[in-house]
């Protein structure tokens, strides 16, 4: 039986998430350079002076989306609460 994760997010991290989520689309849409914060701030819906609540520069966001999309991120809880002693039985 596979293990669920339930996810909540506290309003804080759902902002954190969404300035990350419009990063992605302003740095895929006009390249990593190109992009202001205070695009990223527009794009996610907060005012320039909210941003800096959540991060301090351009690449900071980029180190959190690194780090949050990364895969390992997803499947280490589920690892970590998986049932078995040996490879055999975790498998």
């Amino acid at each position: 039986m596979p293990v669920q994760v339930k996810e909540t997010h506290t309003k804080g991290e759902l902002t954190r998430l969404a300035i990350e989520d419009a990063a992605v689309e302003l740095f895929i849409e006009h390249g990593y350079h190109a992009t202001s914060m205070r695009q990223i701030a527009e794009r996610a819906g907060l005012a320039l002076g909210g941003i800096y609540n959540h991060f301090t520069s351009k690449e900071e966001i980029f180190e959190a989306i690194v780090l949050d999309k990364h895969p390992y991120r997803k499947i280490l809880p589920l690892v970590l609460e998986a049932q078995g002693e040996d490879m055999e039985t975790f498998l």
